[in-house]
């Protein structure tokens, strides 16, 4: 014999099942939410993706650009840039050739050169004034590098370079670490101080002694005369920069002419446009 279901059993069986189809509609709702976040992921990826690329190609082309820029002025500036590994002492330039001066191009068997390579480059009675230069900035003695000093252009040639580096980085004890920096062909420019200096030699010190004469209306007078006057005509600078005139030093049988040529000089002026 069955039983007749009371009013509280079919509510609760309602209940129930409207609790089911609450749960399955949730979780197909959680489900679609779960779909459309992935597929919002999946297109937010897409498009980072896309956006990678083309930074990427940025990039890429900026550094092509760079690259060209940097070469081009390489070469016109003759300039060659390289980096120095502090704990080695690796000298590594960015080229696989050195810019020299009359745009020569010196080619180079390899862009990284240990100490000892380098040192082979350096002529030998600059290479240990151009390390103990390097030495001095890194170890904090002075604030800048910079030498001077020939380098082995080929097997009969010795050209002056400049080299200059700042440290760009450090180690976590605030050592330096890597230099970055730049070498510049001075060739001509030292031979034209070099011959500067031999010139200046000469005139302090050699048979030729440089004279200034200011030319007035009574007489010329010294305003400048060479250190080397007084090993050649044995007088004191000051002796002579101290005489009413000029002419007291030169020998009566000769003064009347150089007289003559005193005042044609002076005539000459005065009749110059």
């Amino acid at each position: 014999m069955g039983t007749t279901p009371t009013a509280t059993t079919v509510l609760l069986s309602c209940i129930v099942v409207l609790l089911g189809c609450g749960a399955l509609w949730i979780r197909h709702w959680l489900a679609g939410q779960q779909r459309q976040r992935l597929e919002q992921l999946q297109q937010a990826n897409v498009s980072l993706e896309a956006r990678a690329q083309e930074l990427a190609h940025q990039m890429t082309a900026a550094q092509r650009q760079a690259d060209i820029k940097r070469a081009a002025m390489m070469e016109t500036a003759e300039v060659n840039f390289f980096e120095i590994d502090v704990a080695t002492n690796t000298r590594r330039f960015a080229d696989a050739f050195l810019h020299l001066g009359g745009r020569q191009r010196l080619p180079l068997q390899s862009c990284c050169f240990t100490p000892a390579e380098w040192r082979e480059r350096v002529h030998p009675d600059d290479a240990d004034g151009m390390q103990a230069a390097l030495d001095d900035y890194i170890n904090g003695v002075v604030p800048h590098y910079e030498a001077q000093y020939r380098m082995r252009a080929d097997e009969n040639e010795w050209r002056w370079v400049i080299s200059r580096a700042r440290v760009v980085e450090w180690t976590v004890d605030q050592r330096p670490m890597r230099l970055y920096g730049t070498l510049i062909d001075i060739h001509q420019h030292r031979l034209n101080e070099i011959a500067l200096d031999e010139e200046r030699q000469m005139l302090t010190t050699g048979p030729v002694v440089m004279a200034r004469v200011r030319l007035t209306r009574d007489s010329p007078r010294f305003v400048y005369v060479s250190s080397n006057v007084a090993t050649l005509w044995g007088y004191q600078p000051d002796t002579l920069l101290a005489l009413p005139s000029s002419l007291d030093i030169v020998h009566p049988d000769d003064l009347l002419a150089l007289k003559d040529d005193f005042w044609r000089a002076m005539k000459n002026e005065e009749d110059r446009p």
